[in-house]
């Protein structure tokens, strides 16, 4: 039985590895650079042809009372406090006060 050298092995596998990467290489750059020589046009002469009324696309329709940027300096009315605004009660203020409390305090157990 004939031993193999797995030396010369190895380096015939480099160099055809090589051999195939310099051959594609090769074969790219030809591509591209004889890429003026044919351009591709397309030729469309058909006419579009309508069978049904165009639709209009659903659009989203906003309140009239709502804005989406307000101007400078924009005062709330009375009308607006009214509607927009919610004065905290006791409930709400404790739960907002225990939720930042565990929040500091998650931070504080990572903390070294």
């Amino acid at each position: 039985m004939a031993k193999i050298d797995v030396h010369k092995l190895m380096k015939l596998g480099l160099a055809s590895l090589l051999f195939f990467f310099l051959a594609a290489l090769v074969i790219v750059i030809i591509k591209t650079s004889s890429s003026n020589e044919k351009k591709m046009v397309l030729d469309i002469t058909r006419e579009f042809t309508l069978y049904q009324p165009l639709l209009p696309p659903e659009v989203f329709t906003m309140p009239d009372d709502y804005y989406l940027v307000r101007p400078r300096n924009y005062q709330w009315s009375n009308e607006d406090v009214k509607r927009w605004f919610t004065e905290p009660d006791g409930q709400l203020l404790k739960e907002l006060h225990s939720a930042n409390d565990n929040m500091i305090s998650n931070i504080l157990e990572a903390a070294p």
